[in-house]
């Protein structure tokens, strides 16, 4: 805790004795109540949280958070953490942060240190945690390293997997590519590309494509990304109009009732 001022030497102290409360105490509480509790996450995210976790909070899931806070001082922040320790009551939280937040004393919580740009490192956590369920990019918010992780860890996110990418900077275009989502090594071009993909398969045959096959949905809130990985139905989707219906869009019921 060396160059931290005193008022930040009490908060981290503040930080150790919520996590080591119990997790069962707080079965009842809210995420909005364990957000200020542990002091983190930007509040206009936990509505999109609450609808996301709703379903899996009981379950025991392997959940990676990229980015611990704090900036460079060392084992301090974290509070994100402890907050999915406390709402997840059966899940192994992850953290991973280039500088040294070391949490692994509390339950259920294990801390990396390492970039998330590294392959070595983010083989190092995949390692450790064996299957991964839930991830959340709060890391540098550089395009290629957001990038680059997600090109990595998508492959080893479990089916009904979830990837969020927090504070993401990227202007939206409606330039987009032609080439299979594997071979663009531009991160704007491939989100970009992903997205426009992603929703236009849906009136249409999926291609051959890793990415497309895997991806169930993707949702776009305010500066965050939302990717839902599963197996996508290949079937070609037909639409068959009916023969009375004009090129306008509409059929005469009129001449029907008039008869």
């Amino acid at each position: 805790m060396t160059n931290i001022v005193f008022k930040e030497k009490i908060k981290n102290l503040y930080f150790i004795v919520i996590g080591f409360i119990p997790s069962i105490i707080f079965i009842f509480f809210s995420l909005n109540f364990l957000m200020k509790i542990t002091r983190s996450v930007k509040s206009h995210y936990i509505k999109n949280y609450n609808d996301l976790f709703r379903g899996i909070r009981f379950k025991k899931k392997n959940i990676l958070e990229i980015g611990i806070g704090g900036h460079d001082l060392e084992h301090y922040k974290g509070g994100s953490l402890l907050m999915w320790k406390h709402y997840f009551l059966f899940s192994n939280i992850y953290g991973l942060d280039i500088i040294n937040k070391n949490f692994n004393f509390f339950p259920r919580i294990n801390s990396f240190v390492g970039s998330q740009n590294s392959k070595e490192t983010l083989n190092k956590i995949l390692e450790k945690m064996k299957t991964v369920d839930v991830i959340i990019d709060d890391g540098s918010h550089y395009n290629q390293h957001i990038f680059f992780t997600f090109k990595f860890f998508f492959q080893h996110l479990s089916n009904d997997g979830i990837y969020i990418i927090e504070d993401i900077k990227m202007p939206f275009s409606d330039i987009v590519s032609d080439q299979p989502l594997e071979s663009i090594s531009e991160p704007e071009l491939f989100f970009n590309t992903l997205i426009h993909r992603v929703n236009s398969s849906n009136f249409g045959e999926i291609p051959e494509d890793y990415f497309l096959n895997n991806i169930k949905k993707v949702i776009c809130n305010d500066s965050q990304i939302v990717i839902f990985k599963n197996k996508r139905d290949k079937k070609k989707t037909s639409y068959n109009f009916s023969p009375e219906k004009t090129k306008e869009g509409y059929i005469k019921l009129s001449d029907k009732i008039n008869k």
